[in-house]
């Protein structure tokens, strides 16, 4: 069978070329025969499915995200998932194996111009009714925050946001690192709709965690975000915000990401210009 990137892709920069080149050297050749059985090989996580098809160490879910809507989406491309989907959804409806459910709501998702309300309502469905979350429901929590979500679906999912997790097992460290990037992103994002009630509640969970997982860059973010919920709210002190916003800004040249650091820095030396 033709590789399957090769048919869909539709070139049209530097960047995407140099991403089609990958995908046409060796075991990074992709065929769809070879990416459906590579879906049916790893039912519970999709770092494997990154390892091989983006080889980037710190690749992202989002990134993973961003990098298939890039290359296999043109018409051609969106028929073939749909067909891959409608796969899934049929052995799920065979089986009810949960993964299945997974790899089908994936799958189906369409770019942003084209999301339908029926898609928001599988990953809205099946979240909720998903009680004890690992990192993968996390990830598709923060993904569908950036697609067909919205802050109203954070209350009814809250149970499964704030879940305790054991750090002391791969699981446990991988589910909370990614719960810690889901609330982050709860309180981003109530800041910018101005929801401070909901921006304090996602940062109060955050420091109720007992081990960041996350490391240096989401302590960071939690800091400049807390930083910014001072300044904006009437109950706290706008003077000692933008005093803790500094300092936060101060501490991202001293992050080893380098890149990471830098973009927080930007966006919190824009958001301290705004709030002067």
């Amino acid at each position: 069978m033709a590789n399957a990137v090769s048919q869909l892709m539709l070139v049209d920069n530097d960047a995407d070329r140099q991403a089609l080149s990958r995908f046409e050297r060796g075991r990074h050749a992709i065929t769809v025969d070879r990416l459906s059985n590579m879906l049916d090989r790893i039912p519970a996580t999709y770092q494997e499915y990154l390892r091989v098809m983006v080889p980037e160490p710190n690749a992202s879910f989002e990134d993973f995200m961003g990098l298939r809507e890039r290359i296999l989406y043109g018409t051609a491309g969106r028929v073939r998932l749909r067909m891959l989907a409608d796969r899934y959804r049929a052995r799920f409806d065979e089986t009810h194996e949960e993964w299945l459910e997974h790899r089908a709501i994936i799958l189906a998702a369409s770019p942003s111009a084209h999301r339908t309300s029926e898609e928001g309502q599988r990953l809205r469905g099946f979240l909720r009714a998903h009680g004890a979350w690992s990192h993968y429901e996390f990830a598709l929590f923060t993904y569908g925050l950036t697609t067909v979500l919205n802050l109203d679906d954070v209350e009814p999912m809250w149970s499964g946001l704030i879940q305790p997790f054991d750090v002391q097992t791969r699981l446990g460290y991988q589910s909370q690192r990614r719960q810690i990037g889901a609330l982050l992103m709860v309180a981003q994002l109530s800041f910018a709709d101005g929801r401070l009630p909901l921006m304090k509640k996602a940062l109060d969970a955050v420091r109720t965690i007992p081990a960041l997982a996350g490391g240096p860059y989401e302590e960071l973010r939690l800091q400049g975000l807390r930083a910014l919920y001072m300044i904006h709210s009437p109950e706290m002190s706008t003077a000692a915000g933008r005093e803790r916003l500094r300092a936060v800004i101060e501490l991202c040249d001293f992050v080893q990401a380098k890149a990471v650091a830098k973009r927080l820095r930007v966006e919190l030396a824009a958001s301290l210009a705004e709030a002067e």
